[in-house]
C-alpha cells in the first residue's frame, strides 16, 4: 500500500473514528438522561395522583367504618348469625333507622351499599336512586368483611360500590407530562384501566404487559404504534389499584434529535471537508516522495542526473536538496575516481613502455636537432627547414606528453612535513618568468593562520605548477593569476588558484579531471588529472569551479598537520 494511503487510513482510524464514536455516544448518552429526565417527571405525577386516590380511598373506608361499626349494625348481625328468632325484626328496625341516618351523611358518594349476614344473605340495602331497598346504579360492586368489635370474628359482609367521581374523580389525573402524555388510575389484576385523563384509550386495556406493573412503585418503557413511551406506576396498599402516568419519548425526542441529526450532520461535513484538504495536503507531499522514490530508482539504475523535486524550508524540500548535494557528489566522485583509474591505467601503461618509446624519441630528436644545425649552416636546402621546425615542436610535444604519463606512474615520495605557504613561494618564483612573459600578474593572499601538512612535496608541488600553468595559458591577453588560503575550519587548508580567463567549458568540466581531457590546441590533458593523483594521494580533494564575474578556480582542500614542521 502506498504511504498516503496509509497515512490517510492513519488520519481515519486516529482522527476521524473517535469523533464519530464519540458523536454516537454522546447522542445515546443523551437519549438516556431524557428518558431519565421524562421518569422523573412521571414519578413525581404518579405520586401525587396515588397520595390524592389514597386519601380517597381513606375516607371511603371511614365512611364504610361508619355504616359497620355501629351498635346497630354490630347487634344485627349477632342475632342473624344465630338464626330466625323473635329479636331480629327488632334488631333489623333498629340497624335500618340508623342507616336512614347515616346513609344521608354519606351515601352522595356510592352508587349502592348492602349489608349481609355471614352467609352472605342481604339484610339492609342502600341505593342513591333508591332508598327504599332496592339496588340501583351500575358500578363495580365491591365486598369487604365485617369484625365484631370485641372478638374480631367475622360476623357479616359490606358490597358497595361508589360513585365514579367519589373515588377515582381525583384532581391529579388533570396532571400530566407534555402534550402527548396521559395519567391513568388501572386495575392491574384485570388489565382494565378504570379513568384516564385525557382518554387516550378509553375503557380498555392498558397498552403495556400488565404484569410489569408490581407492588410499590416503580418505572417501565413500552411502544404504541411505533412510538416509544416512558410510564410510572405507584400501586395502593391492600388495594387492587395504582396509578399510571406516562410521557411520549418522542414527542421531546423529535426536536432534539433533529438537532443531534443536524449536529451530526454539521460534525461529518466538517470532517469530510478536512479529509479532502488533509488528502491534497498529503498527496502534495506525497507527490515529491512519489518523484524522490522515482529519482532514487533511477540513481540505483546508473542515471546519475535525474528529475528531483524544487528544494524548500520543509522537511521534504530539504531532503530534495540534500539528495540532490547527494547525487552531485557522488557523479564528481565517480568522475574523479574513474579519473584516477585512467591514470593509474596510464602510469602502469607509461612504466612499461617509456623505455620502449623514449629511446627511439631521444635518436630522432638527436638526429633532427643535428639537421636543423646543418640547415643552419647551408648544407639543406632553405626549404626544409620549415619541415625540420615543424617535426621538432612535435617532437617536444610528444616528450612532454610521455614525460607526464611517466610522472602519472611515478611512485609517491616519502611523505615529509612541510609549510603549503613555503611551497606556493617556490612556484611562484619558478613561475614569474613564464607569467611576465605572458603579461600575467601573480597575486599572493595566503591568509591561512596554519599551513602546517604532512605528505608528498613532491607531489604537491607538482599540482599547484600545473594547475597555475593553466590558469596563466587560460589569459593569453594577460590578467592576475590569484592564489590565496584559509583554514575552513580547525582540520584542513583550502589553496584557491583562480584565473581571469573565459573559464572552462561545460561540456569539458565534467571531464576536466580525465586523462587527455583538454580545451587547449596543444595541451597534453594530464595537467589536472595529474594534480588529482597528487592531492588524493594525500587524503585532500580537488574542484573545479566558476569564479564572479568571469574565470575560473581551483579549489584544494588539504587536512592539517598540528605536530608538522615544516621541511
Amino acid at each position: 500500500m502506498r504511504l498516503r494511503y496509509r497515512l490517510l487510513l492513519l488520519f481515519a482510524a486516529l482522527g476521524i473514528a473517535p469523533l464519530l464514536v464519540m458523536g454516537a455516544f454522546d447522542y445515546v448518552h443523551s437519549m438516556r438522561a431524557l428518558d431519565a429526565l421524562l421518569g422523573a417527571q412521571t414519578d413525581l405525577i404518579a405520586t401525587r395522583a396515588a397520595d390524592e386516590l389514597r386519601s380517597r380511598a381513606d375516607r371511603v373506608t371511614s365512611d364504610l367504618a361508619l355504616l359497620t361499626e355501629n351498635q346497630e349494625t354490630q347487634t344485627l348481625l349477632r342475632v342473624a348469625s344465630s338464626g330466625p328468632s323473635p329479636g331480629l325484626l327488632a334488631a333489623l328496625a333498629s340497624a335500618d333507622r340508623y342507616w336512614d341516618d347515616a346513609w344521608a351523611a354519606v351515601g352522595a358518594g356510592y352508587e349502592r351499599a348492602q349489608l349481609l349476614d355471614a352467609t352472605e344473605r342481604p339484610l339492609l340495602t342502600r341505593s342513591a336512586r333508591d332508598l327504599t331497598g332496592a339496588l340501583g346504579g351500575g358500578g363495580v360492586l365491591r365486598r369487604r368483611p365485617i369484625r365484631e368489635n370485641e372478638t374480631g370474628a367475622v360476623v357479616g359482609y359490606i358490597a358497595y360500590a361508589t360513585k365514579p367521581d367519589e373515588l377515582l374523580g381525583i384532581a391529579a389525573l388533570s396532571t400530566r407530562f407534555g402534550s402527548r402524555g396521559w395519567t391513568a388510575i388501572v386495575d392491574p389484576a384485570r388489565s382494565e384501566i378504570l379513568r384516564s385523563a385525557p382518554p387516550r384509550f378509553g375503557a380498555g386495556a392498558l397498552p403495556f404487559d400488565v404484569s410489569r406493573i408490581a407492588a410499590g412503585s416503580g418505572r417501565v418503557a413500552f411502544s404504541v404504534a411505533g412510538g416509544r413511551w416512558i410510564a410510572s406506576y405507584a400501586s395502593l396498599p391492600d388495594s387492587s389499584m395504582s396509578v399510571v402516568s406516562t410521557a411520549s419519548v418522542d414527542e421531546f425526542a423529535g426536536p432534539f434529535v433533529r438537532l443531534r441529526l443536524f449536529d451530526l450532520a454539521l460534525l461529518i461535513a466538517v470532517v469530510t471537508a478536512v479529509a479532502i484538504g488533509f488528502f491534497l495536503l498529503l498527496r502534495r507531499a506525497t507527490r515529491s516522495l512519489d518523484v524522490l522514490t522515482a529519482a532514487a530508482d533511477r540513481v540505483g539504475h546508473g542515471d546519475l542526473s535525474p528529475d528531483l523535486p524544487p528544494g524548500g524550508r520543509d522537511e521534504v524540500g530539504r531532503l530534495s536538496t540534500a539528495f540532490a548535494t547527494m547525487t552531485r557528489r557522488l557523479r564528481e566522485s565517480l568522475d574523479q575516481i574513474e579519473a584516477t583509474r585512467q591514470v593509474a591505467i596510464l602510469g602502469r601503461f607509461a612504466a612499461e613502455l617509456s623505455h620502449e618509446i623514449r629511446n627511439p624519441l631521444t635518436s630522432i630528436k638527436l638526429n633532427l636537432q643535428s639537421l636543423a644545425r646543418d640547415a643552419e649552416e647551408g648544407r639543406i636546402p632553405p626549404h626544409s627547414q620549415r619541415s625540420l621546425d615543424l617535426a621538432l615542436r612535435e617532437i617536444r610535444r610528444l616528450d612532454e606528453v610521455v614525460r607526464g604519463a611517466l610522472r602519472a606512474g611515478r611512485t609517491p615520495s616519502p611523505p615529509v612535513a612541510f609549510s603549503v605557504h613555503g611551497l606556493i613561494d617556490e612556484c611562484m618564483s619558478l613561475l614569474e618568468a613564464q607569467a611576465a612573459q605572458a603579461h600575467v600578474r601573480l597575486v599572493r593572499a595566503l591568509d591561512a593562520p596554519t599551513d602546517g601538512v604532512t605528505g608528498d612535496i613532491d607531489g604537491l608541488r607538482g599540482a599547484i605548477m600545473n594547475i597555475a600553468i593553466n590558469a596563466i595559458e587560460a589569459m593569453p591577453a594577460g590578467g592576475a593569476v590569484i592564489v590565496r588560503t584559509s583554514n575552513p575550519d580547525d582540520e584542513t587548508i583550502e589553496i584557491v588558484i583562480a584565473d581571469e580567463g573565459a573559464g572552462v567549458p561545460h561540456d569539458v568540466r565534467d571531464h576536466a579531471f580525465q586523462p587527455f581531457a583538454t580545451s587547449k590546441p596543444n595541451g597534453t590533458g594530464l595537467g589536472l588529472s595529474l594534480a588529482l593523483q597528487s592531492v588524493q594521494a594525500q587524503g585532500g580533494s580537488i574542484r573545479l569551479a566558476d569564479r564572479e564575474p568571469h574565470g575560473t578556480e581551483v579549489q584544494v582542500t588539504l587536512r592539517l598537520d598540528a605536530s608538522a614542521v615544516p621541511a
